[in-house]
């Protein structure tokens, strides 16, 4: 008479086949890490630094294959970096995968900022490189940061540049809201050497960006700056200074409008 194995027996069988699985893959990195290893070593012309293998195994098996792209593009320095610093190296470069080059290079530097300032921080960086540790003491929100990784890299640098030189608290996020709005025109019309010699006011912004373009993100600058030269304005004084402000704008457009069509048509004019 045949009988069915006991619970003793089956439970005692599934631990067996659990530890035949589990001991070899905790004795060995998995086999993609290694053949990842070799590669990043070859191209780096030296042999990894001890602990890569092994921070790139953990975070091979926390992350999945997006631990490994992050490795392709940050290069042998970042599960070396990991090493060093931890699991929050991975951490970032599968959720900023453009940083991973960055934080290869500069884990010891960018790291505090990132787990300060998050994800926005590290965008920044991977598209301005260099710029992210100045801007986020500027600006700090991530709102902000975001809107200075969409600038055009150059405009990015002028506004950080320009922005640290600032006489008074509103005056960095007056101007990237104005450059924001109205584009680099706006740092065309400041005077980078005056800015350098005296510093950047609200003033000087709200006059860079015709008024109006500065003046309706941030309406109390205009107010405060106005009251700080020595004008006793009130918000509805200020909203009367804007609508005869833009009428005239309006108005000398179309008055450049005129004569510009006049001199490209010098001839059908002078018929008429």
């Amino acid at each position: 008479m045949k009988t069915s194995p006991s619970l003793a027996s089956l439970l005692a069988l599934h631990i067996a086949v659990l530890i035949n699985i589990v001991t070899p893959l905790a004795a060995n990195p998995v086999r993609p890490v290694t053949e990842l290893i070799e590669q990043l070593s070859k191209t780096a012309g030296r042999a990894p630094a001890r602990g890569a293998t092994e921070a790139l195994e953990q975070a091979f098996r926390r992350e999945g294959a997006a631990a490994l792209d992050a490795a392709r593009r940050g290069g042998l320095g970042l599960p070396e970096a990991a090493a060093r610093h931890g699991d929050d190296v991975f951490r970032f470069a599968v959720r900023v995968p453009e940083a991973a080059p960055a934080l290869a290079a500069r884990a010891d530097d960018l790291l505090p900022l990132a787990r300060r300032h998050g994800d926005d921080f590290l965008k920044l960086e991977a598209r301005i490189p260099g710029l992210g540790d100045d801007a986020v003491q500027l600006y700090p929100s991530g709102g902000d940061l975001r809107r200075l990784t969409a600038l055009p890299p150059d405009e990015a640098r002028t506004v950080v540049s320009y922005a640290a030189h600032a006489t008074d608290a509103k005056a960095p996020r007056l101007l990237l809201d104005a450059v924001v709005r109205g584009g680099g025109e706006v740092l065309r019309q400041l005077d980078a050497k005056k800015i350098l010699a005296l510093g950047l006011s609200s003033a000087m912004v709200i006059a860079a960006s015709g008024g109006a373009v500065a003046v309706a993100s941030a309406p109390e600058s205009f107010i405060d700056t106005l009251q700080a030269l020595g004008l006793p304005v009130s918000s509805a004084t200020a909203i009367v200074i804007l609508a005869c402000g833009a009428v005239l704008a309006l108005a000398l457009a179309k008055r450049l409008n005129v004569s510009s069509r006049k001199t490209e048509n010098p001839v059908r004019t002078q018929a008429d």
